[in-house]
């Protein structure tokens, strides 16, 4: 029995220890496995630790740099503040040097520019003696009508001085007396024409030279305009001197390279207006929207007269007002004026007077013997309406001009003699009567779309351009039809080539054609 126990605890004994040496061996796995887990970890922290030590000093870095960026722009925006304001400073200095410079140094600085024209003209009339040989050549010839030189000078910012002359062979060939003959039964009858029939006159101006010099052939210069304008305003200037009209579409920019034909419009060449005037002028310019401009003119000059440009011969002034809208958008221009013009012409002769008594004594009843009267020979009121109109989109140009004048004598002078008449064999006693003179023009050209293939502008036109005026009689009138074509090689040259369809009164020769060329040529 004790043998049994014995035995039963020996092998309790011998397996006794084996379960807590299996649960030792196992804490020591988990130590371990814990103590490689810690390490891992403890590696991992210090590798992020590390990373974070990094990125905080790349974060200490851009730091460092965006406060040295911000002061480099604060600098910057310093600088360019101190630089606005040393180029404001230079500005005014600036203004300052220029207007002083202007002041003194331009006073002596001046441009000088000009154009010229040659014209050819063939005329065929209708009639084989007609009276319109008189006034045109009857046979192909070359002509030069305009050579204008203009000198302008700027004095100040808003002086301005310009002065354009007019060269011209004048008078050379003028017809001072047309030969009048009074033909009966195909036969030159003598002096029944009387005043009238009297030597053919014309003005050569050839003269020798000096010793061993060639002779010459003097002309003559005219005095187109001379002013002095005075611009502290857009919308207000003054101009003072001889200037031209302001009126219609041609007369102030009457250049040969500007105008379209070859000749001016009748409302030029009759002279239903002043082509200048001498006294003051009061214009500017508004701008009420970007697309729209409005002109306006005053004049207040010397009027008409025969010696307007030296004297007015009466105390009477004329006056004149000019209104133009111009409107633009896009491709189209539109513009509409107008001028309306009220002034007296007079002429008179100034006398000088002796007073005398019955013995041939001087007369000194009135405190001298000595006087002057003042005998006026022609005087009329004239009343002119003017208006104007272009329009034009792309190369397409519509324009013309339409002039209204009247004119009331107040003093009628005797007609001329080359336009008096014979009535029963003698020279009728007439006299200058009241008229009534109306123009019209109107054109149509197209500047051809040629720039991708070549600079030289081409511009085909036709036109219409009539007048009346019942100064003699209601058969005289001029009706004009216009075919031409430009061609502009250079903004500065303009070859012309036009044909021409005048029609008068049967009385004066009926239809006179006329083929003309013309080269025009600003410099």
């Amino acid at each position: 029995m004790s043998k049994r126990y014995l035995a039963l605890a020996a092998v309790i004994f011998t397996l006794s220890p084996l379960p807590l040496w299996a649960d030792d061996a196992a804490e020591d796995n988990r130590t371990a496995e814990d103590n490689r887990t810690a390490e891992d970890i403890s590696a991992r922290m210090q590798a992020l630790e590390t990373a974070l030590a990094t990125q905080q000093s790349r974060i200490d870095t851009l730091e460092a740099e965006r406060r040295a960026s911000d002061e480099r722009t604060q600098a910057a925006q310093d600088e360019a503040q101190e630089l606005k304001e040393q180029l404001a400073e230079t500005r005014d200095s600036l203004d300052v040097l220029i207007t002083d410079a202007m002041q003194i140094e331009t006073r002596d600085m001046l441009s000088v520019y000009g154009f010229f024209d040659v014209t050819f003209l063939k005329s065929f009339f209708k009639q084989k003696n007609s009276l319109l040989k008189t006034q045109h050549p009857p046979y192909s010839t070359f002509m030069m009508n305009n050579i204008n030189l203009f000198f302008k000078s700027e004095l100040t910012q808003s002086l301005e001085v310009l002065l354009e002359t007019g060269l011209s062979f004048a008078p050379l060939g003028h017809e001072t007396h047309l030969e009048s003959y009074g033909i009966i039964d195909g036969k030159h009858v003598p002096g029944i024409l009387g005043e009238l029939d009297k030597s053919y006159e014309r003005v050569d101006t050839s003269v020798p030279g000096g010793i061993a010099s060639r002779s010459i052939r003097y002309g003559s210069i005219s005095i187109v305009r001379a002013y002095l304008d005075w611009k502290p305003l857009d919308a207000l200037n003054f101009r003072i001197g001889q200037y031209l009209t302001p009126y219609g579409i041609w007369n102030e920019d009457h250049a040969s390279t500007v105008l379209l034909t070859v000749f001016y419009p009748h409302v030029m060449n009759w002279d239903l207006l002043p082509e200048t005037q001498l006294g003051l002028q009061m214009y500017g310019s508004v701008f009420p929207a970007d697309s729209l401009k409005l002109d306006y003119a005053v004049t207040f000059s010397n009027g008409r007269g025969p010696i307007d440009t030296v004297m007015d011969l009466d105390e009477n002034k004329a006056v004149g007002l000019r209104a133009k809208g111009t409107w633009s958008h896009g491709d189209w221009k539109i513009a509409l004026g107008g001028y309306g013009y009220y002034g007296k012409y007079t002429d008179l002769e100034r006398r000088a007077e002796i007073y005398l008594n019955a013995d041939l004594t001087p007369d000194e009843t009135s405190g001298s013997a000595l006087g002057s009267r003042l005998y006026t020979t022609k005087k009329y009121k004239e009343r002119v309406l003017v208006s104007d109109l272009s329009i034009a989109w792309k190369g397409l140009h519509l324009f013309g001009e339409y002039a209204f004048r009247q004119l009331e004598f107040i003093k009628h002078p005797a007609e001329n003699p080359n336009y008096q008449f014979v009535q029963n064999g003698n020279i009728a006693e007439r006299y200058v009567p009241n008229s009534i003179g109306r123009t019209f023009y109107a054109m149509l050209s197209w500047t051809l779309p040629l720039e991708k293939w070549t600079h030289v502008g081409v511009t085909p036109y036709v036109g219409y351009d009539g007048h009346h005026n019942d100064f003699m009689t209601d058969w005289y009138y001029q009706k004009t039809m216009h075919v031409g074509l430009n061609v502009r090689p250079s903004p500065y040259v303009v070859v012309k080539t036009e044909g021409i369809v005048d029609l008068f009164s049967e009385r004066l020769g009926g239809r006179m054609t006329s083929i003309a060329g013309q080269l025009a040529v600003s410099f």
